[in-house]
């Protein structure tokens, strides 16, 4: 196996957890380990940022679109109760400056709109297209390089399943408090 260094606390210190079994041709050949240290769960050996640009860039992580067909309905609740969440525990007025890092095709920038009725600004970060162009039909200021808002403050920035997809997810972390 080569060498493994856990994405969040960089231990060196790790126990097999199973091989990946999944359809993504990404993972092929991989398997799920635990960190020692942070008990992370994350795929060992982490793809390189080439692999991680090239699995984005031809947006074969999707499977099927969800354009269309039966995801739709499954990502709409998803983002449904990902709102409800938000509201729940975050005090929010009567504007809202929102970045989603990750949003897919929208589902949650549609619940927000849904439900919002106050003055709205919705930015969303995505890498795929496919999913930057219905972005857009949603009237979202859509973007695939953080550095567009730069100066620009949110008052919440999403990321629902996202940080296992980031090869350095701390610092990711960190620079996000300039935004």
């Amino acid at each position: 196996m080569q060498e493994t260094i856990c994405p969040v606390c960089r231990s060196e210190s790790f126990k097999f957890y199973k091989p990946y079994s999944g359809r993504s041709i990404l993972f092929q050949n991989k398997s799920i380990v635990i960190c020692s240290d942070c008990v992370l769960s994350y795929m060992s050996p982490v793809p390189t940022a080439d692999q991680l640009n090239d699995y984005y860039v031809n947006g074969s992580y999707w499977g099927v679109s969800i354009e269309g067909g039966a995801n739709r309905l499954v990502y709409h609740h998803r983002a449904a109760a990902r709102w409800e969440f938000i509201k729940t525990n975050m005090k929010i007025s009567d504007s809202l400056t929102v970045l989603d890092i990750g949003a897919g095709f929208g589902s949650l920038e549609v619940v927000i709109k849904e439900d919002f009725h106050g003055r709205l600004d919705l930015c969303a970060l995505e890498f795929d297209f496919r999913a930057r162009a219905s972005l857009e039909r949603l009237d979202v200021d859509c973007q695939d390089s953080i550095e567009s808002w730069q100066g620009k403050k949110f008052d919440l920035i999403v990321m629902s399943h996202v940080l296992e997809h980031i090869r350095n997810p701390t610092d990711y972390l960190q620079s996000l408090i300039n935004y």
